[in-house]
């Protein structure tokens, strides 16, 4: 048992043997233990190994799809049972060599996208597009693009982000980094701390309207910060009318990313960034709207 005794855990006894199948072909595994001569305790109980015994003429079909198919599953196995970890970025005093950039404590949320009350059309949305984030993997490779995925989830507190960020989790058996930014001081340790986060996790970041000014000035500046960001470009045809329509209705930095955000595969650029002027427009047609009934408003309170 293992786990605090939630999970089984299944081994061979020593000199067992067992028979699996590939492909047609018998396989043979049997555990040995080899003893060794030394002046510790546990090496003098002997050294547990696997001997995997096969035709010899179907040599090349173990060696390559059974072999690389029986470590896939191991790996697969050893993560959905393992405990997953919560982490959070070590702040001031606290860090330390030996510490290191996080501290960390044993995940255990009960959530799950079956108990979650949320629209059941997006939810199967959300949970088809996490499971194949998490096994296309190659095909990022291939694209040259980091295998990584984003989600914005905003609302105001008490909506469900949290158990939105367990749920995932809990699906995809990552662990989980909740990065404090006003615990960061600058650029440098965000780097460093992002290095230190392992794959197949989710890293978590709070209040990212409070991290980017979209006010004013900065418009311009912080779209392109985005831009690049999410869609690693740093100039498009169609910057100037989005930059154009900016100075002319108010939008969050989370609208924005929303827009930018790719949402599958076959969403690139030229697509988000067509979704964002017609975001714009939107906004900017509620704005005419509204204007008529000011100006109404306005004439009635003019005086005799």
């Amino acid at each position: 048992m293992e786990n605090d005794g939630r999970n089984l855990v299944f081994s061979m006894d020593d000199y067992q043997q067992v028979t699996d199948e590939n492909e047609g072909v018998k396989v043979w595994w049997s555990s040995r233990r080899v003893k060794v001569s030394t002046k510790y305790m546990y090496e003098r109980q002997g050294k547990r190994s696997y001997k995997l015994t096969f035709p010899k003429n179907n040599r090349e079909i173990i060696t390559k799809s059974y072999l690389d198919h029986v470590i896939k599953k191991g790996k697969k196995f050893r993560t959905n049972n393992r405990q997953r970890k919560l982490y959070t970025n070590v702040t001031g005093s606290s860090k330390s060599s030996s510490t290191g950039m996080w501290s960390h404590i044993v995940f255990e949320h009960p959530v799950s996208f079956e108990t979650m009350a949320l629209d059941p059309e997006k939810k199967e949305k959300i949970v088809e597009d996490l499971l194949a984030f998490s096994r296309n993997k190659d095909f990022y490779e291939r694209a040259g693009r980091a295998w990584k995925r984003g989600y914005l989830l905003y609302g105001p507190p008490g909506m469900g982000k949290s158990n939105m960020v367990a749920a995932m989790a809990n699906l995809l058996s990552y662990d989980v980094y909740d990065l404090e930014l006003t615990a960061v001081k600058d650029n440098t340790e965000l780097k460093k701390l992002l290095i230190e986060t392992t794959s197949k996790s989710i890293v978590v970041i709070e209040d990212i309207d409070c991290s980017l000014d979209l006010t004013g000035q900065r418009k311009k500046k912080g779209f392109k910060v985005l831009a690049k960001n999410y869609l690693c470009i740093e100039s498009h045809q169609m910057f100037d009318k989005i930059e154009s329509l900016m100075g002319e209705v108010k939008i969050t930095p989370a609208d924005v990313v929303e827009s930018l955000m790719p949402k599958s595969q076959v969403d690139d650029p030229e697509r988000c960034l067509s979704g964002l002027i017609q975001t714009l427009e939107e906004a900017k047609e509620e704005v005419k709207e509204v204007e008529p009934s000011k100006e109404e408003e306005v004439v009635l309170q003019k005086p005799e």
